[in-house]
């Protein structure tokens, strides 16, 4: 569920969104941590980040989250 609203607030910009992306991805981290599939989700942020990296406020507030 976390990544498919991670999905539908990708394209939008801004501080609040890429707040709100930074919060639905560390829900998701939770997730993953309880189910013991953390490489999956490892794989999905390195391959967000790679997809949006000319983001660079988005980048930092995904730093400042431990993600």
């Amino acid at each position: 569920m976390y990544l498919r609203l991670v999905e539908q607030v990708k394209e939008p910009t801004g501080d609040r969104v890429y707040e709100r992306m930074a919060l639905l991805l560390r829900g998701a981290r939770d997730c993953h941590r309880a189910l013991d599939t953390v490489g999956e989700f490892t794989a999905y942020v390195c391959a967000l980040r790679v997809e949006l990296k000319r983001r660079r406020k988005l980048m930092t507030i995904l730093d400042r989250h431990g993600l």
